[in-house]
């Protein structure tokens, strides 16, 4: 059985406003004795788990969801400090998601899909001239770098570099793009650890879902363009998709994703930093192979408008949606535990 990692110090941070908007006028949409978070709950209760930084794992267990009224963003209320948080954050993340990718060598599933994704993104940023006058991208959560590689072999000389949560695939991409453009940095805000200042294009991979401080977070991305560099944001409003399809999906609404963004909302948040925004959609009009819900968002400094605008109530019936099916499931879990846990004994008999 693995042993939870010893979080160093981290501090406990509870919302009174929309990190986003900073609007005080807020929603509770779940109840609030719900235990949301399936895998850190089973470390919790087996003893893997009892803090993290001084402050009790229990605390993160239950639902502390908020909507808020005015830009009808879902977010979670808790946030633990991001002091020496790589020294928690990664493995945690690793463990209680069962990120199962993060093993050498990689699942050949795991590369083909990359691959797969990889080519279509590149040739969808090709196609629609984003990569036109770009000497330099950082990519954050590059994963095993095919993404950068694909980009490499569609403008041969561009200067390649990315940040990844987990070793592996962090190892693999190092092998196939070099190890001095390469990091492994385990937090939820990681900030630039390369000698180059400034980047003509930065692809960010579902971090505005799991930054604490979304608004400065952001402003410090935009902060690192190039003058005329374009930030492309994706993979973030795929929360919106799981709820609406009512799936039960566990690592999807848990302690790591403090935001959870819908199309709309994810659109606005960019608008309201002052960014031009449009989605950039697949180049053959269909839709992705690897993740259909990955919109991407192509931002520059400048102005957009916002969409037309939506209601906190159909954001709280998107969560109580989710929430049904979310608790359907579980009582299916708990009638099928006894056959688990027989399937468990019959193979140790073997």
């Amino acid at each position: 059985m693995p042993t939870a990692p010893t979080p160093a110090s981290a501090g406990l941070s509870i919302l009174d406003k929309c990190p986003c908007c900073g609007s005080s006028e807020l929603v509770e949409p779940l109840p609030k004795t719900l235990r949301y978070d399936n895998g850190l709950e089973s470390w919790i209760r087996s003893g893997r788990l009892t803090q993290i930084g001084d402050v009790p794992a229990q605390d993160f267990a239950r639902v502390e969801w908020r909507v808020c009224r005015n830009c009808t963003l879902i977010f979670c209320l808790k946030r633990p400090g991001l002091e020496n948080a790589d020294s928690w954050y990664g493995e945690l993340f690793r463990s209680v998601e069962r990120r199962n990718y993060d093993v050498t060598p990689l699942p050949r599933e795991y590369v083909e899909n990359q691959i797969s994704f990889a080519r279509e993104f590149a040739a969808t940023l090709n196609a629609d001239g984003v990569l036109n006058d770009v000497g330099s991208v950082l990519h954050l959560r590059c994963n095993a770098g095919h993404i950068l590689n694909g980009i490499l072999q569609l403008r041969p000389g561009i200067e390649v570099y990315g940040i990844e949560y987990f070793d592996a695939p962090a190892a693999h991409a190092a092998t196939l793009l070099g190890e001095d453009v390469i990091r492994v940095m385990k937090m939820p805000e990681p900030r630039n650890p390369f000698g180059r200042s400034r980047f003509d294009l930065i692809l960010a991979e579902h971090y505005l879902t799991h930054a604490h401080n979304p608004v400065e977070y952001l402003d410090y991305l935009v902060g690192l363009l190039s003058p005329g560099g374009k930030l492309v944001i994706f993979n973030e409003q795929d929360h919106e998709l799981t709820m609406k399809r009512r799936q039960h999906y566990r690592r999807g609404i848990n302690f790591f994703h403090k935001q959870l963004f819908t199309r709309r909302t994810l659109h606005d948040f960019l608008c309201s930093r002052d960014l031009t925004v449009r989605e950039l959609p697949h180049p053959r009009g269909r839709k992705w192979a690897v993740s259909n819900h990955s919109l991407l968002f192509v931002c520059q400094k400048g102005h957009s408008a916002p969409l037309a605008s939506g209601s906190s109530g159909e954001a709280v019936a998107l969560m109580q949606g989710w929430l049904a099916l979310h608790r359907r499931q579980r009582r299916i879990d708990a009638l099928l535990q006894p056959l688990e846990s027989l399937k468990r004994l019959v193979s140790w008999t073997r």
